[in-house]
């Protein structure tokens, strides 16, 4: 049986499930170069000159639920349109799945586990509650074998919009729903530089004054300062003390945002502070309801891996097993809509298989030498070994890895990064001025060998996506320093022979030559989306100070010729 999944709001996606192996998972972002591209007619084009064959070859479709202004289910979406087109012969069964649902069921269904608690929290998205569409910004889930129930919901207390509104508002930086960039992760690599107290108290104040119980899209209108027509179920009162509140406060820490960075270091102390204990405490308020071990998470919230290490933490010395899938964004909402529909909906088993995030396209043999025969400014050096590509990185090298299915996800796993030697301090500088041009305080993430994480790291996690910032072990700090941020953490990743066997065998051969089974990793790419193709690698190869890039099944070495 043969499920498409598509999402077409932000972060757009569509993959392809064949009896509940994911055969595919492509995000637009990718092919159109535009971050978290929303793009309905760009998916559209890509879906139908990618994946037609595929569409009219599959048993039904599954989307996340789209509601039209008059809070109806919208049918008639452009990418609905054309699922009903004649012309392609797609009559065929659409299922609407909430979007929290495909939040957990994303989580869930690739976690392994046969039963779990998974907590989903994000910027909200339509549920459909007890007959009835709600914006959602929070929920908890239980799963059972291949069934998936809704146990809790909220669209009260929304810290993803919070965040969001205030990297906007009083940081100057972009969000999602800027094609420029999302600068979250900045955000949070300055929280370690600042004193989280020194504004805790106004943080406290906007955030209960952000979630009274007002909808979403009078939420959007309230923190733009437009005055709304209609409050729908909430009086004026509720629109006044909110308005108040937010502005009184929101203009207190603008005034604040003086010339010296060290107080925007506090501002975002105090936020990622906050975040913190808002999420320890909505994890904790649901733990007693069941005798399950087993936590998921996901959701846009859940990127938010330095709030997701430490209440992992905590719970991992509770006694918990925790794991947050590969794509808790929006992209995941394909993915899970799909997963969804066919277990929970149309009854079919578990399906217990290797688990990985390497769903994009693979590119064959000839696609890349068409592409290398492009350019005259490379040079290709053939039969390249692993053990020569280590020696590189030990003369500080930059190398930028181009392997077969791209990642599935916000983080770069192997198959599109740019690693390089985490002995030395300097080689973090080096990446941020010769590749990333990113903010100097941003660090860079580990890739290790999983079965020398308890010997590296503060405590033992799996971690294959990135999801946890885990502290390094003190006396181990002095030999990875390239991978360390200000406050000793790192954003593991845990690779195993089975998640990725050539990626396992470049790290153990450079464990071999150094004793130190960690290299640094970071996305291939330049302030823009991860590279897809392998005319994208070459461009972001030639535009940078990346010394060399390496094709990994051919065995590839390119570099400039100047």
């Amino acid at each position: 049986m043969k499920i498409f999944g598509i999402n077409t709001h932000h972060d757009s996606s569509y993959c392809l499930l064949d009896n509940g192996k994911v055969v595919f998972h492509n995000e637009l972002e990718r092919f159109s170069r535009v971050k978290h591209d929303p793009n309905p007619k760009r998916l559209y084009n890509l879906i139908y000159s990618d994946s037609v064959n595929y569409m009219n070859d599959c048993d039904a479709f599954a989307m996340p639920i789209n509601i039209d202004e008059n809070h109806e289910l919208n049918k008639w979406h452009p990418i609905n349109l054309s699922l009903y087109n004649d012309q392609f012969n797609l009559k065929k069964q659409l299922y609407n799945v909430g979007h929290h649902t495909c939040h957990a069921a994303n989580a869930y269904y690739s976690s392994g586990f046969d039963n779990a608690i998974i907590f989903t929290l994000d910027g909200g998205g339509w549920e459909c509650v007890d007959g009835v569409f709600k914006q959602m910004y929070k929920g908890v889930f239980k799963g059972e074998n291949n069934k998936l129930k809704l146990v809790y919901s909220s669209n009260i207390g929304n810290i993803g919009q919070y965040w969001l509104c205030l990297l906007s508002e009083l940081f100057g930086m972009s969000t999602m729903f800027d094609p420029s960039g999302d600068e979250s992760g900045t955000l949070m690599a300055m929280a370690a530089y600042g004193d989280s107290k020194k504004y805790e108290k106004y943080f406290d104040d906007i955030s209960y004054a952000i979630t009274r119980p007002l909808n979403w899209y009078n939420y959007h209108n309230f923190i733009r300062d437009v005055k709304v027509v209609s409050l729908n179920d909430y009086d004026q009162n509720s629109y006044e003390y909110f308005y108040n509140q937010y502005v009184t406060k929101r203009n207190f820490l603008r005034d604040k945002l003086v010339s010296e960075e060290f107080d925007k270091f506090d501002l975002a102390a105090g936020l990622q502070y906050h975040f913190e204990r808002y999420l320890l405490d909505f994890v904790m308020s649901y733990l007693p309801m069941d005798n399950t071990k087993n936590i998921c998470f996901s959701g846009g919230c859940m990127l938010n891996c330095v709030a997701i290490g430490k209440v992992s933490k905590i719970l991992k010395q509770m006694g918990y097993n925790v794991y947050c899938d590969h794509a808790p964004s929006d992209a995941g909402l394909s993915l899970g809509a799909a997963k969804y529909v066919y277990h929970h909906i149309l009854d079919n088993p578990l399906v217990k298989s290797k688990h990985h995030c390497y769903f994009g396209k693979t590119y064959t043999d000839s696609e890349i030498t068409n592409a290398i025969s492009q350019y005259n400014n490379i040079k290709v050096e053939p039969n390249v070994q692993l053990s020569d590509i280590v020696n590189h990185l030990m003369s500080s090298k930059i190398v930028s890895l181009f392997n077969e299915g791209s990642e599935s996800g916000k983080r770069a796993l192997g198959n599109r990064s740019i690693i390089a030697d985490p002995r030395f301090g300097y080689t973090k500088d080096l990446i941020n001025e010769k590749v990333k041009h990113r903010k100097s305080f941003r660090p860079f993430a580990p890739s290790a060998l999983r079965e020398h994480i308890s010997d590296w790291f503060e405590f033992d996690i799996d971690s294959p996506y990135m999801s946890f910032a885990i502290a390094v072990k003190e006396d181990k700090q002095k030999f990875v320093p390239a991978i360390l941020h200000k406050d000793k953490t790192a954003r593991l990743q845990t690779v195993t022979k089975e998640d990725n066997g050539y990626y396992y065998d470049l790290i153990n051969e450079f464990y071999k030559k150094t004793g130190v089974p960690i290299i640094l990793n970071t996305s291939f790419n330049d302030r823009e989306p991860i590279v897809e193709t392998p005319n994208h690698a070459i461009d972001c190869f030639l535009k940078t100070q990346i010394d060399y890039l390496y094709f990994v099944k051919e065995k590839l070495l390119v570099s400039k010729t100047s």
